[in-house]
């Protein structure tokens, strides 16, 4: 339907002399297909490195870092959740959207319980927010510089937006369908979510292998 309205307005344009020439679609629709098939494929961490980030890094940022895998929210997201979007009731976390102003809920597994659980318990009286600032009641606004730094200091290299791929990338590698974890992540499209998709490839190239 599109491209017929498109096609019809490329006549009428070429008609009044607008234009010259009608495009090629052909020639366009191949060099969008060629630029989505070079997208450099997402940065994950391997499990041995998790384990590295898990036992070498600071307690503040081990915190962090474990609700992020088990979420895979945004830097930005993990900075406004607030306890009162954590329902330890019906185990499920809400995260507000920075755009949209909207809400989206995660599902709390075991893990992410019983450590949102210890968070919780050693959270001052009154705290609003998951991680704050220093004494501040202002919410800690620069995950991205408090993970590099500690990358940097136990000799590794990555950014904290590599935890979302890495929760990304484990879902996919599990067989968990892409619709569930392009809404787990909160993304618009399942296109953007397919980007993720080589990972699965990988492990079928693995497998058929073994026929060598």
């Amino acid at each position: 339907m599109f491209k017929s309205l498109h096609l019809k307005l490329f006549n009428y344009s070429q008609s009044g002399r607008f234009i010259l020439n009608r495009p090629d679609y052909s020639a366009t629709l191949s060099r969008i297909i060629l630029r989505n098939n070079t997208r450099t494929p997402p940065r994950f961490y391997t499990d041995e490195q998790m384990k590295d980030i898990l036992t070498k890094t600071r307690p503040f940022v081990r915190d962090f870092v474990k609700v992020l895998l088990h979420t895979g929210f945004r830097s930005g997201e993990l900075q406004r959740l607030k306890w009162d979007y954590v329902d330890f009731k019906n185990r499920i976390v809400i995260v507000e959207l920075s755009k949209s102003h909207k809400f989206r809920a995660v599902p709390i597994n075991d893990t992410l319980y019983n450590h949102l659980l210890y968070l919780k318990r050693k959270a001052k009286r009154g705290q609003i927010y998951v991680f704050e600032g220093d004494n501040s009641g202002e919410p800690f606004s620069d995950f991205y510089h408090a993970f590099t730094r500690e990358m940097k200091r136990i000799g590794m290299k990555g950014t904290v937006h590599m935890l979302r791929h890495t929760f990304a990338s484990k879902l996919v590698q599990l067989d968990v369908n892409t619709y569930a974890v392009k809404e787990l992540l909160g993304h618009a499209s399942v296109q953007t979510t397919q980007v993720y998709a080589h990972i699965r490839m990988e492990d079928l190239s693995r497998a058929v292998s073994v026929l060598n």
